[in-house]
C-alpha cells in the first residue's frame, strides 16, 4: 500500500464505524512509527518543504553531529491515522523535536503543557 493508498482508505473509512482499529478489508485505521526512509517520493517532498533548522538531513540540524541513524529521532517516521484516531499524551523521543501536520480536511487542536506540570499527566 502507498501513501496515496492509504489516503484514499482514509478518506473512505470516515463513514465507516469508528469503533474498530482494522476494518473489514484487514487495513489498520491507526499505525504508528512507520519508518519512511525509503519512501523516496515522500522523502523527497519533506527536504523541499521542512525548513533547514528542523530537517533531518540539513547541514543546520543538529542531529548530523550523531554518529548513526536513528529511526524516530535524526530519520523521519509517520504516524497514519483516521478520523477518530487520536494520540495520547507523551513526550518524544529523548525530548527532541516533532513537526506534526494534519492533512485535513478538518482542523485538529495540539495542546503543550508546561515542563513542571509534565508529572501530573504521565
Amino acid at each position: 500500500m502507498t501513501i496515496n493508498d492509504y489516503y484514499t482508505y482514509q478518506r473512505q473509512s470516515r463513514t465507516s464505524d469508528q469503533k474498530y482499529p482494522i476494518d473489514n478489508k484487514g487495513f489498520i485505521k491507526f499505525a504508528v512509527n512507520i519508518d519512511i526512509e525509503h519512501w523516496d517520493e515522500e522523502m523527497e517532498e519533506l527536504r523541499r518543504k521542512v525548513p533547514d533548522l528542523l530537517r533531518f538531513d540539513s547541514d543546520k540540524d543538529a542531529m548530523q553531529y550523531l554518529k548513526q541513524k536513528i529511526k524516530g529521532v535524526n530519520l523521519p517516521q509517520v504516524y497514519l491515522k483516521v478520523d477518530g484516531a487520536w494520540t495520547g499524551g507523551h513526550e518524544e523521543h529523548s525530548r527532541l523535536r516533532a513537526i506534526n501536520f494534519n492533512h485535513g480536511p478538518e482542523g485538529c487542536y495540539w495542546y503543550t503543557i508546561h515542563v513542571k506540570y509534565a508529572t501530573m499527566v504521565r
